[in-house]
């Protein structure tokens, strides 16, 4: 099948702008394309959304309820569908990890109670330990599993006690053959707040969190502190000087154990950060509104993927960075949505986001297009189309036009379509961001993927295997 088909088509393809001014930065926003949202569990909950993603790349989702019912919950999908349970009676915050057989380690905290515990299921029901129990511990915790699949938790003490005002302090609990060990970190009163935690592949680990103003003053956030547990101890870096305002540090290695940060700063917005050889490069991803909750991942390629609630304009954004520069989409609006999201990618660079409601106490799940662009060349008259691996898309500018809604699927159910674009005139293009020149003629071509975003079949027509198409 080959179709040439006049850039009229275009008129069908509706794109919604939203261009918001705050002094001199524009963004713009798309609204949604190929967006599919779902509610995971409404039962009054939804609270400390964490999400991952196990072999199949099947979601799990460790999360709470909202006050006074915050009773710990998981959810997963099997396959065909959504399985919640609840998991501990108390939470104030969660964290989840699965290890080499999917199974679930979850850390639950809770400020309220003083406790920090850790969760963990092997397949034959739930195991719950309390670590521990020192005054005022518990909320933003943070879990990660090691080569031999101990865990590791970082957490903060901090809150008004009838004793007074506890300092933040940020704590570090790991688990070897001896049992549980306990270690706090800084010395000063001011540091914990938000934390989250990473092992690199030579077994070090980082944490990262924003530290405080102090105790006898109102709590507000201060700046971004990475650090490093070594041979020696614990290497502090100060990424932002003092009274830069941050909150929501989310900490991701990429795979050569570099870390980036990404954050929100109250006065400048979401803020993006990662280390270099001569040291940390920052950049502002987001400047159009006041911002709550953020969420971090990073691609093969060590291109970086953000989520984020604007409290302003009552809307849940998805920003990530390719070639062309940041890119922004509006996934979900109105009220208090996506204020404590999490993101994982799956196969295609395709995003998957687990998130709250505030206005409906809805637990939701989001997945978008794939972020990962088709490469396709012509040799002797023959289009020839690949997926580009992640690690060499920083190589190519996007060009093309995106996987659009309205062109008809034509496939049995379960599937979707990818629209792969050429114009007749080139010799190499890669899609799936941007729209062509209106008055160029087009040649489409459908690629079926099943849910897990696997390509099926690449044929011109279905049942034909390879992939070749005369470019007049």
């Amino acid at each position: 099948m080959r179709a040439r088909v006049r850039s009229s088509i275009f008129s069908k393809y509706q794109v919604i702008l939203i261009c918001v001014v705050i002094l001199v930065s524009t963004v713009l926003f798309a609204q949604p394309q190929n967006w599919e949202i779902e509610i995971v569990d409404n039962n009054e909950t939804g609270n400390d959304v964490s999400l991952k993603l196990d072999a199949n790349g099947y979601p799990h989702i460790a999360y709470r309820g909202y006050y006074p019912s915050n009773i710990m919950r998981y959810a997963y999908w099997d396959g065909a569908t959504w399985r919640v349970e609840n998991v501990d009676t108390l939470s104030g915050g969660v964290s989840l990890v699965l290890d080499a057989g999917g199974y679930p380690h979850i850390t639950n905290g809770s400020y309220d109670e003083s406790f920090i515990r850790y969760v963990h299921n092997n397949g034959s029901g739930w195991d719950i330990q309390t670590i521990d129990t020192e005054e005022s511990v518990g909320g933003r915790t943070s879990i990660v599993l090691d080569g031999n699949g101990q865990p590791h938790i970082g957490y903060c003490r901090a809150g008004f006690t009838p004793n007074g005002y506890v300092p933040h302090d940020p704590k570090y609990a790991w688990h070897d053959e001896s049992g549980w060990h306990i270690e706090t970190i800084d010395d000063g009163c001011f540091s914990g707040a938000y934390m989250s935690i990473a092992i690199d592949p030579s077994s070090q680990t980082h944490m990262t969190y924003c530290t405080m103003r102090g105790y006898t003053t109102i709590d507000i956030t201060d700046r971004v502190r990475h650090i490093t547990k070594t041979a020696s101890g614990w290497l502090v870096e100060d990424l932002t000087p003092p009274f830069s305002d941050c909150s929501y540090p989310s900490m991701v290695l990429d795979a050569g154990g570099v870390p980036h940060i990404a954050y929100i700063r109250c006065a400048s917005g979401v803020w993006y950060a990662v280390k270099k050889t001569d040291g940390w490069a920052f950049e502002n991803v987001d400047s159009t509104g006041y911002f709550n909750g953020l969420a971090l991942a990073v691609d093969a390629a060590g291109l970086p993927h953000i989520v984020y609630h604007r409290n302003l304009q009552y809307d849940f954004v998805y920003a990530f960075r390719n070639p062309a520069g940041w890119q922004f989409t509006i996934v979900d609006s109105g009220g208090y949505v996506g204020i404590q999201p999490s993101i994982q990618l799956g196969p295609l660079n395709r995003p998957r986001i687990a998130y709250n409601h505030g206005g409906y106490r809805d637990l939701l799940y989001a997945q978008g297009p794939p972020t990962i662009p088709l490469l396709g060349t012509v040799e002797a008259g023959e289009l020839h189309l690949s997926w580009i691996s992640a690690d060499e898309i920083s190589n190519f500018w996007l060009y093309g036009a995106p996987n659009n809604s309205y062109f008809p699927a034509g496939m049995a159910p379960g599937f979707e379509n990818r629209l792969a674009i050429l114009p007749p005139a080139v010799t190499s293009w890669s899609s799936p961001n941007g729209i062509g020149d209106p008055d160029i003629e087009w040649t489409y071509l459908l690629i079926p993927v099943d849910n897990s975003d696997t390509e099926i079949i690449r044929s011109n027509r279905l049942g034909e295997r390879n992939l070749q198409m005369d470019i007049p």
